[in-house]
């Protein structure tokens, strides 16, 4: 097994109708890497995982929300050493009233009403999986990314991750139904799933790495530079602005106050920025704008 992998043809694995199935020789291979002598797979969905164990002659405990299992309810029933996770991704598709069931499950994490929902979901099924590994067991989660609006929300880098990190390996996507649709806007297409590997290397004490999403506000920043400064207050008032409307915002800035508190001149530092830098251009006496990106003389 390496780092990158493609698998065109999903073998003779699982139920080829059910929606978001992987690729069967991707479990084979992780079997084949790591020899694992029990296997556990609580989001069996199409029954990939438990026809791939059957060929290759290696035990395992199988089930999925729509045969009665819940893994964010119920206790997994046996331990094992090696934990396959391959969750929906949010409400790419959604399961349950849709690909099975006649109603929407309220644990089904491809119902979540919002991606900070799915996460906190998410994470709770990883670790409860996590936790039914016996000391040693390696846990492999399989995820994509997820594009809303515009906006990429990549599964992989926002989830926890639980255990010590083995392996990190990136998988094509093939056949998919979002290949066969036309969709308005320019973007970076989706061809690729995510596959991590960790090892749960003591009973108690679990390795961890948790994402935190955050929204940093460079006013608050003492790093950044002048241009960006007067860049940031330019584009804050529309791109133009006359030295009386610039002034207040620039001084919010925490880079402004610590110029203050040091007894330093901020306001001739803005025109120092306005006047030395391609970005700017004067308009008029006193009135200053941002140069179209690509029209900055060098």
């Amino acid at each position: 097994m390496k780092s990158l992998v493609s698998y065109p043809n999903r073998g003779p694995y699982g139920d080829a109708r059910y929606r978001g199935n992987c690729s069967g020789h991707l479990i084979a291979d992780l079997i084949h890497e790591f020899h694992p002598r029990f296997v556990l797979d609580p989001m069996v969905g199409g029954g990939t995982t438990r026809d791939v164990c059957r060929e290759l002659g290696v035990p395992g405990w199988f089930s999925d929300l729509r045969e009665g299992f819940n893994v964010l309810q119920d206790e997994i029933p046996v331990g094992g050493d090696l934990g396959f996770l391959h969750p929906p991704y949010h409400d790419i598709i959604r399961y349950s009233g849709e690909v099975w069931g006649k109603e929407p499950h309220p644990d089904d994490l491809s119902r979540c009403a919002s991606y900070e929902e799915f996460l906190a979901r998410l994470n709770e099924a990883q670790f409860r999986l996590y936790d039914a590994l016996r000391r040693g067991g390696r846990l492999a989660v399989l995820v994509g990314d997820v594009r809303r609006r515009g906006v990429l929300y990549p599964i992989q880098r926002d989830m926890r991750v639980y255990g010590q990190p083995e392996a990190f390996v990136v998988k094509a996507q093939h056949n998919c139904q979002s290949d066969r649709r036309h969709y308005a806007g320019r973007f970076v297409a989706i061809v690729t799933e995510y596959l991590w590997v960790t090892r749960k290397p003591d009973a108690f004490i679990v390795p961890m790495r948790v994402a935190e999403i955050q929204e940093v506000d460079l006013r608050k920043s003492t790093v950044q530079t002048w241009r960006s400064v007067v860049q940031g207050a330019l584009e804050h008032l529309g791109g133009e602005a006359a030295l009386p409307q610039l002034y207040p915002v620039v001084r919010e800035h925490r880079k402004a106050q610590q110029a203050i508190e040091a007894g330093y001149h901020w306001r001739a530092q803005v025109r120092r920025a306005l006047q030395v830098y391609p970005d700017f251009e004067s308009v008029e006496r006193g009135v200053w704008r941002l140069v179209p990106v690509g029209q900055q003389p060098l």
